[in-house]
């Protein structure tokens, strides 16, 4: 199980876009640790951009 989490680790690191993120909460929806890499990832994500606006 934990070499499956970091290879979604690693995964989650390359997604660009909010819409690929929630790709995989629909593929993973009962991963608390998911959910919470994703929420810090799209908060980058909305940081970013509304630093590039």
């Amino acid at each position: 199980m934990k070499q499956i989490g970091k290879k979604i680790a690693l995964l989650i690191k390359e997604v660009k876009s909010p819409e690929e993120l929630r790709i995989l909460l629909v593929n993973y929806p009962d991963s608390d640790w998911l959910q919470e890499q994703i929420f810090e990832i799209e908060f980058d994500l909305f940081s970013k951009k509304g630093a590039l606006q």
